[in-house]
């Protein structure tokens, strides 16, 4: 998988068991944990849940990640991840509110919008990145 491989490259990888014969590498980043075990199989989980248990990823998101790599692939969760929730302090907005309460709510809205530009930086570079590798 390209974003194992990625992240081997960049010397990001942790290993479960002994250094001489891993069980496992992973690395954990802001809202995805990917993990290859002994056997070749890669397993990928969202990390942005109420309590420690991770979840499957979807097949669409995991493709993501098979063909564009790590970065991209975490950018792109990022992104879908961050917008449903300003999705959700955007229909806030509309009901009644005081002038403390719409403030705060606004200053959230401008927060997440800043987070989700700033993911979509990081997925626009690592895309270009992987068109100038593709085109060497």
């Amino acid at each position: 998988m390209k974003a194992i491989k990625e992240l081997e490259r960049e010397g990001l990888l942790w290993y479960t068991g002994l250094e001489e014969d891993p069980d496992s590498y992973w690395y954990l980043g802001p809202g995805v944990k990917i993990e290859q075990f002994r056997d070749g199989r890669v397993e990928l989980k969202y990390t942005y849940t109420v309590g420690e248990r991770f979840y499957d990823m979807s097949a669409s998101d995991t493709r993501y990640f098979e063909e564009y790599g790590w970065f991209a692939g975490l950018a792109r969760v990022n992104i879908d991840y961050w917008n449903k929730k300003l999705a959700g302090v955007e229909a806030s907005l509309t009901s009644d509110l005081d002038d403390c309460e719409r403030r705060e709510l606004y200053s959230k809205r401008n927060h997440l919008i800043d987070v989700i530009e700033g993911y979509r930086k990081m997925l626009n570079s690592a895309l270009k990145s992987e068109i100038n590798s593709v085109s060497s």
